[in-house]
């Protein structure tokens, strides 16, 4: 089942066609379970969805947008995504997060799975503060060129989303 961004994101814009920085429109061209283009580079992580973890995906964003030569503005857009969405996974999703990074410029393409065996009832984590609650969507939509959240055949959830990287020569 697929979920649009508003259903996640509240009072989100209308769905707006994306387009390149030089006007062209952003199509996908694969939709989730389907091939898609090899990307120029790309990196798997998985680990367990826990909180203490989320440091490890931004580490591991960090480090592999440095060695693609990703610039430091595009590398901190993508490490904040990165940790909104693992932290979301770790404290909403399963017991196992995947976070898959794949560039082919411009676009760098984030997407976290949460998988495994389903979480107890009641284990998932609620944040005490309600100030620091319900943000972290509306950071990705704000940094995202395109993001989408469906959920997975295991009940789990996938979020993909595409940030504009500029070229290393830039």
């Amino acid at each position: 089942m697929r979920y649009h961004r508003s259903q996640f994101v509240e009072a989100a814009a209308p769905l707006v066609r994306p387009r390149l920085p030089d006007g062209a429109p952003a199509v996908r061209t694969a939709l989730p379970g389907e091939p898609a283009p090899e990307p120029t580079c790309q990196a798997l992580l998985a680990l367990p969805a826990a909180e203490d973890q989320v440091h490890r995906t931004r580490d591991f964003t960090s480090r592999v947008l440095d060695h693609w030569c990703v610039a430091s503005d595009d590398r901190e857009s993508a490490v904040l995504i990165v940790s909104e969405l693992a932290a979301n996974a770790a404290r909403h999703g399963r017991s196992e997060m995947t976070l898959r990074l794949a560039l082919r410029r411009p676009v760098l393409n984030i997407s976290v799975v949460d998988t495994g065996r389903p979480r107890p009832t009641g284990s998932s984590t609620e944040c005490a503060d309600p100030d620091e609650h319900g943000r972290g969507l509306r950071i990705v939509e704000a940094l995202a060129h395109w993001f989408d959240i469906y959920e997975t055949d295991d009940s789990g959830f996938q979020v993909d989303v595409d940030l504009l990287v500029a070229d290393p020569e830039s």
